[in-house]
């Protein structure tokens, strides 16, 4: 929290970094799913590569699904989602995880979670181009 309230708020970037990968250091297994997702979603992209954030979402997501916290769970799903689309993925694979991410959302309740993704997803399609108009964000998945 104080680590993304410095980067957002403060716009201090370095000090964000310091205080999540300390915050990182103490947690406990069931609050690193959580904590992780803040992080890496939104506090060490500002300073680090896409690409090293990636993973640790996965891996948050992976884990949260063990604990059964599917609200972050599909919380991670759609931040590793948009890092891989950002980071420059093939689209292929972005749509895939999103593809196989849409069939549990209705097994975990999270319909709301998977609203917010539409857009990525649709986005991901038009770019493929599986769209009518690729310059709008209509069709499939929408």
């Amino acid at each position: 929290g104080y680590g993304a309230l410095l980067c957002s708020v403060y716009h201090d970037v370095k000090g964000g970094n310091k205080y999540g990968k300390l915050t990182l250091k103490i947690m406990d297994f069931h609050q690193r799913c959580r904590v992780t997702s803040i992080l890496y979603g939104y506090v060490f992209p500002r300073i680090e590569h896409l690409s090293l954030c990636q993973e640790p979402i996965l891996k948050a997501y992976h884990e949260s699904i063990k604990i059964r916290d599917t609200e972050f769970a599909m919380l991670n799903a759609g931040l590793f989602s948009t890092l891989s689309f950002q980071g420059g993925r093939e689209l292929s694979f972005t749509n895939k995880f999103l593809d196989n991410i849409g069939k549990l959302v209705k097994e975990y309740k999270q319909e709301s979670s998977w609203q917010l993704v539409l857009p990525l997803k649709q986005a991901i399609l038009n770019l493929m181009g599986e769209a009518d108009n690729p310059a709008r964000l209509e069709g499939g998945a929408m």
